[in-house]
This record gives structure tokens, sequence and C-alpha cells, in this order.
């Protein structure tokens, strides 16, 4: 896909100019930044209209999908690619064909895919929710709902992390700095991901709440525990309801190591080992 996007989109920016109406106008700017080869303005612009709308704009998701699938202005990404253009292909609109077309390709080329394309493609489907995070100067940590990108100095890594399924609710992504833990003089940052995800193996139905750590260095997203089964619950409680300090923390020990610790029974932790940057 990549070596045709900018003409593909030169053309038929022209022609959503005529097939687009106001309500969708930052549709059209994002589909104009593509043609003028601007892949991040176009992916701020669309990303949002595309994944995080009430109700997501079809053009925009056919258009999300063509850079998650060419790596222009995100981070390449068919999984995040295929069920946006499943999506976009449900109702009717200039590129229905086309993303019908595109979603079969992918799942072709992986068959282990398909499946999870088809899952990730439904309105019950929760996975990450979008978030960006300014760590320090020219550090960043871009959240999606396939995954983390990191961009340190002009670097930028994606790491895909396929949490998520019906039914699952996840809290805000916390963004933890830690300035006080060794090595002195050095902030670390930690990001957390905690989720209610349903109880398979209950006889009644139930949630669990999972949590996911990571650490990001440099460019780098290093894995730092996950744990998930923290404690179950009837139903999921309301996020502002719970009180995740309380049940899990990333923290300085006493010792001045960083470490993470949970607080429910049984009560355990580790040490997280420094690492340098490359």
């Amino acid at each position: 896909m990549s070596p045709h996007i900018r003409t593909c989109c030169f053309l038929i920016a022209f022609v959503l100019l005529g097939c687009l109406d106001a309500s969708a106008q930052t549709t059209r700017d994002g589909v104009i930044a593509i043609a003028r080869g601007d892949y991040d303005e176009a992916a701020r612009i669309l990303q949002p209209l595309a994944e995080e709308a009430p109700q997501p704009d079809p053009i925009a998701q056919f258009f999300m999908a063509m850079l998650y699938g060419s790596g222009q202005g995100v981070a390449m990404d068919p999984i995040q690619a295929c069920p946006l253009f499943l999506r976009a292909a449900r109702s009717p609109n200039p590129f229905t064909n086309q993303a019908l077309t595109l979603a079969h390709a992918l799942q072709n080329a992986s068959p282990t895919l398909a499946p999870l394309c088809v899952a990730m493609s439904t309105d019950e489907y929760r996975s990450l929710p979008s978030t960006s995070i300014a760590l320090e100067r020219n550090h960043s940590v871009v959240v999606s709902p396939g995954g983390v990108t990191v961009t340190y100095n002009g670097t930028r890594k994606h790491t895909t992390i396929l949490a998520g399924g019906v039914g699952w609710t996840f809290l805000p992504v916390r963004h933890l700095e830690l300035a006080a833990c060794r090595p002195p003089g050095a902030a670390r940052h930690f990001i957390e991901f905690f989720m209610w995800s349903p109880d398979e193996t209950a006889d009644q139905p139930a949630w669990k709440l999972g949590w996911i750590v990571f650490e990001v260095v440099g460019a780098e997203l290093l894995a730092v525990t996950s744990e998930p089964n923290l404690l179950t619950s009837p139903s999921p409680p309301r996020p502002a309801a719970l009180d995740v300090d309380r049940i899990a923390q990333v923290r300085c020990a006493e010792n001045g190591e960083a470490e993470w610790a949970v607080l429910t029974a049984p009560v355990r932790s580790a040490v997280i080992p420094a690492v340098v940057p490359q």
C-alpha cells in the first residue's frame, strides 16, 4: 500500500471535497494532509475520528487503516489496520469495496490474524484506550488499541500489545514518574494498565481485575509485570469507585530500589532493575 498511498489520495481528495458534508470537515482535512504528504498531521486529525468518536466516520476509518497499513504517520500495524478496514466497510461509502478487499488481503496474509481482526471490528470489543503522554523533552508515548509507540529523540518504536476483548473495561492509562529511586537523579517512567475482564472460569458472572506494567527506557518499552487477577467482582465497579493504589503500586522501596507491589492477598513484590537507555 505504501508506494501508492500518496498518489491515490491526491486523486480521491478532490472527490472527497465534493462528497463530504460540512460535518465531516476534519476528515476532509485529514485526507488533504495525506495528499500533501503530511502523514503525521493526517494521523493526528483522523485517529480520533476513526477510533474515538461516538459515531466514527467510515471514511476516516478507511484512511486511518491505510496509514496503519503503510506505516505513514503512525507505526505500521496490520493488527490495527485490519479491523478498521472492516469497520469502514459496514456502511455504504466511496471506499466500502476497497476496505473489504484490503481487510481480506490482510486476513489471508496471516491466518492467525483473521479471527482477531473480526473480533476487534465488533462494537463490543474493547482494547487499550488511546492516550498520548509527554514524558520529557523529545520523549513521548502514544497508546492506541493496537499497542504502544514510543518516540525518543526522533526514533519511533511500536510495541504490539494484544490486550482486550468483549466485555472488557479499561481504566484510564496511568503514567508514573519515579524520580526518588535509584539511580539517583534519573527519572524513571512507568506505564500502567488496569482492566476488568470477564472471568471465564467462574460459574456465575464475574469479572477480574488485571494489571500490566511497562517501563519506558529511551525508545524501548520494557515489560515489568503482568498480574491477570488482582481481585474479582460480581460486576466491574465504576473506575472512579476503585482506588487502585490500595491494590497494586509501582513505588520506591525502603532500600531505594524501584519495585512493583501487589497489596492484596497474596501480597508480593519484586525489584525493577534499572536499565540504561541505549
